[in-house]
């Protein structure tokens, strides 16, 4: 592979402003976090009491036994050891009843044990550590978004990586318009050639490039075997910001909080673009660092000029 040419035409964005700074753009964030409860509901107490014969009925029986000894005389003994174990009987009929009764309530339906499962797992992400996602101001979002026709569920994404890479490494001072400007000229936001971010932030249907040849673009061969992109012989980029699977697995990052990195996630994928930036080039103030850092996504210069005009674009429209 050919050295990328040099980047003395390459751009930077003409504003040293931060436009989000200057709208109190990292003050308005709230933290996602998830609402548990034990909820579920209790069995109805058992409220069945055990039948008991009534002092009527056990008049009758010591009036039909009075009888019968009366008339008869017979069976004396006999009679007199039934009295004696009366007492014995009604106790063994109680003891059987009560038996009975614990029998009926275990055998009635119980609550299921359900399996503890993990959440759904995207094709092709990668397991991470549970992660706190970060939510960018809701009013900023939609003001933001009118201003500069970035979509709503764009923005939300690319705003939320850049207040979590702030956070995480201060000495970065990434501007949202840099991210937002990369998602720009990559797919459009997610919404190339008829794709749409759903309400998870996923784009659909799958965004995947054309093979990494090495005819049109640079070449790439597998790393993945075929499972992120498709395609067992060459790679190709995936996703919103399109990240070829080899870079993909070396910087994904959940975004969202549900423990994968999805790369056709928007989410994470902004995350994800958002570390590498910082992590190539530093303090994204400066312009060289603001050169490398692009250079590290893509070394095209006309990439770099590209993004460069748009984070401008995004940048004038919020001043």
């Amino acid at each position: 592979m050919t050295q990328p040419p040099s980047p003395e035409n390459a751009q930077t964005p003409t504003s040293k402003r931060q436009p989000a700074e200057a709208k109190g753009f990292n003050a308005l964030i709230a933290d996602a976090t998830a609402l548990t409860g034990d909820g579920g509901s209790q069995a109805p107490a058992d409220k069945t009491e055990t039948a008991k014969p009534s002092k009527y009925a056990k008049l009758a029986i010591g009036v039909t036994l009075a009888v019968g000894i009366a008339a008869t005389g017979y069976a004396a003994y006999e009679i007199n050891n039934n009295l004696r174990s009366q007492a014995e009987a009604e106790q063994a009929l109680e003891k059987a009843q009560k038996a009975a009764a614990v029998k009926a309530q275990q055998q009635q339906p119980q609550p299921e044990v359900l399996p503890v499962t993990e959440p759904e797992r995207p094709a092709g992400a990668i397991k991470r550590k549970p992660f706190i996602a970060v939510i960018a101001d809701p009013q900023w979002i939609k003001d933001t978004a009118a201003a500069t026709g970035v979509p709503e569920r764009a923005l939300q994404a690319y705003a939320a990586a850049t207040l979590t890479v702030n956070k995480e490494q201060p000495a970065c001072e990434m501007g949202w318009n840099t991210l937002a400007a990369v998602g720009a000229v990559e797919t459009h936001h997610g919404t190339i050639s008829g794709t749409a971010l759903n309400q998870k932030g996923q784009a659909l249907p799958r965004i995947i490039g054309e093979p990494l040849t090495g005819e049109q673009f640079i070449a790439a061969k597998d790393t993945d075997g075929g499972l992120l992109d498709g395609n067992p012989e060459w790679d190709h980029a995936v996703g919103p910001l399109q990240f070829i699977p080899e870079t993909w697995r070396q910087y994904a990052r959940d975004a969202d909080g549900d423990g994968w990195a999805d790369i056709d996630s928007i989410d994470d994928q902004a995350l994800s673009a958002a570390t590498l930036l910082c992590e190539a080039g530093g303090t994204l103030t400066q312009a060289s660092n603001w050169i490398t850092a692009i250079k590290a996504y893509n070394p095209s210069i006309d990439y770099n000029n590209d993004v460069a005009a748009v984070a401008d674009q995004y940048a004038a429209r919020v001043r």
